[in-house]
């Protein structure tokens, strides 16, 4: 735990003073899309620990976007408020989280966060090209035996086409991970398990770090 806490403090200083001068306070919000090559592969759980680390440990004005249909984010509020409300967004730790989001709470969202998370469930033809108007677009896929498959043809198609998407998952074997560069040369981040997506461990500490920076 000091370990963890020693680490959060440099990173948030190092967000206030940033080199070469003072954080610039009038950046824009960065978008970052994230969405799946199938449903169970992680998606929501990568954009609740990204938005933990970047809420709690940057310090960072962070907003998590419902852009699917999964009902997802209702059941996170039952669970977490113990309550559903019309009113949006609610807040988790500091976070704001928009279920069922649209365009117009994206629009407002730009004008208050710094970092902006927007789940779009399984890519598709419906959200491909909202997916790509992000800032930085994860797809997040798994080599476990029975999901394999689909991220492997998925990756043969896409990288090839030289998209310039981030390529992750959580599940599955480190061999079929070095696999997929050798024969493909498309690198695939590892995400660090997490049980609660609301932890901070040193492990995801130093993913996110390197993810942010």
């Amino acid at each position: 735990m000091v370990y963890v806490e020693k680490l959060a403090g440099k990173i948030r200083e190092k967000l206030r003073h940033p080199p070469g001068g003072k954080q610039d306070l009038s950046r824009p919000a960065q978008v970052i899309g994230v969405a799946g090559t199938e449903k169970g592969v992680g998606v929501t759980h990568f954009c609740l620990m990204a938005a933990n680390y970047l809420t709690c440990v940057a310090g960072e004005r962070t907003a998590v976007l419902e852009w699917n249909e999964d009902g997802d984010f209702i059941k996170l509020e039952k669970i977490c408020k113990g309550q559903i409300e019309e009113k949006k967004p609610y807040h988790i730790l500091g976070t704001s989280y928009y279920k069922n989001a649209d365009m117009e709470e994206l629009s407002q969202c730009l004008e208050r966060y710094s970092y902006i998370l927007i789940d779009f469930g399984v890519i598709g033809v419906s959200n491909r090209t909202e997916f790509q108007c992000c800032k930085k677009r994860v797809l997040v896929g798994s080599f476990s035996e029975w999901q394999w498959e689909t991220f492997w043809e998925f990756l043969k198609q896409e990288g090839i086409s030289g998209r310039k998407w981030i390529y992750a998952a959580a599940f599955g074997s480190r061999e079929t991970r070095k696999e997929v560069r050798r024969k493909l040369g498309i690198p695939v981040l590892e995400i660090p398990f997490s049980a609660d997506a609301f932890s901070v461990t040193p492990g995801t500490l130093e993913f996110f770090q390197k993810f942010f920076s």
